[in-house]
């Protein structure tokens, strides 16, 4: 990619190395318009604390622009009518621009793209987004359902010590009222079988016998609070996975693409194979834009492949301006 700034401080021109062509691609970005990254190293720049620019060398401000323009996805803004577009539930959706789209385009606003809009990245993304949204709601109502029970275990009625296990676990069930007690009639048989349990259980070389012993207390209310509490986040779970597909089909149906009005024909008469002839069939029914015929033609098409990428590894080998 070499620059060119004669007409535009932002314009590029940009090497096809497939099709061995040069096109110029201007990029009009107003500052409000750009990532705050760029609007960052543009300022350091003008100070010259970062990357001063040389005369003649590479344009820092213009690779920022193509991380923009082709790397983010960026979407046409709504101020024209053509870029509008309906979606089934009669919304008006942003309408997403291909990569180094030459019209003007918008970046997607990390906190103004609407849920729905997610889609334009593919349907698990936005799957993924509402369940996140979902599960944080979910896991805040049960962090309130759980209150009482913080409320009690940070009290002194239970007997925690905050000083002991620090404020990020106050309102555990962490109990620090504890102290090694005699237990003649205890078995060490009895406390091996308890995850943690050896560590709690000691004898002293008199044989006498000693039990770590919590003196907190849990009670019914706390035991029924945290019954409550995963019951409540167990049917939320299978709420979500209940609703999670139907999600999905309404973020497919938000996108219109060309699957959505394409039909496709499993068992054509083996001479078919003339688009214009098909076209001629299905134009009785309605409009008809456009008939691909798929051949079987596998073989044919790994070589046009492995031709072209080495026709392309020929071009990056010769010098620049020369052509196969």
């Amino acid at each position: 990619m070499s620059t060119n700034g004669e007409e535009d401080e932002n314009a590029m021109l940009v090497e096809d190395m497939n099709e061995g062509k040069s096109f110029v691609v201007p990029f009009n970005d107003k500052p409000s318009e750009m990532t705050y990254g760029r609007r960052l190293a543009r300022f350091l720049s003008s100070c010259g604390c970062y990357f001063k620019q040389k005369e003649g060398g590479p344009s820092l401000d213009q690779a920022w622009a193509f991380f923009e323009h082709y790397s983010l996805p960026r979407h046409f803004p709504q101020t024209l009518e053509k870029n509008i577009r309906v979606s089934i539930g009669g919304r008006p959706n942003l309408l997403k621009a291909e990569a180094g789209e030459t019209e003007p385009t918008v970046l997607y606003s990390v906190w103004g793209t609407p849920e729905r809009e997610l889609g334009d990245f593919g349907i698990s993304v936005g799957v993924y987004f509402w369940l996140q949204r979902v599960l944080c709601g979910v896991m805040f109502l049960a962090g309130l359902m759980s209150m009482p029970n913080i409320l009690y275990f940070a009290s002194d009625e239970y007997g925690q010590n905050a000083g002991e296990i620090g404020w990020r676990t106050i309102g555990s069930a962490i109990c620090t009222d504890k102290e090694w007690v005699p237990c003649p009639t205890c078995e060490e048989a009895d406390w091996t079988g308890i995850f943690g349990g050896a560590s709690r259980f000691a004898t002293t070389d008199d044989g006498l016998v000693f039990v770590f012993r919590n003196y907190c207390t849990i009670r019914l209310r706390e035991g029924i609070v945290a019954l409550a509490t995963m019951v409540f986040v167990a049917i939320a779970v299978i709420f979500v996975n209940y609703n999670a597909g139907q999600r999905a089909v309404d973020l497919d149906e938000n996108e219109q693409t060309t699957s959505d009005y394409a039909l496709e024909v499993f068992n054509p008469p083996k001479d078919a194979y003339d688009p214009d002839e098909w076209k001629e069939f299905f134009e009785q029914y309605g409009k008809v834009d456009s008939v691909t015929v798929v051949l079987n033609n596998e073989k044919l098409v790994k070589v046009l492949v492995a031709r072209r990428k080495l026709a392309q590894d020929i071009r990056l080998m010769l010098e620049s301006g020369k052509k196969i």
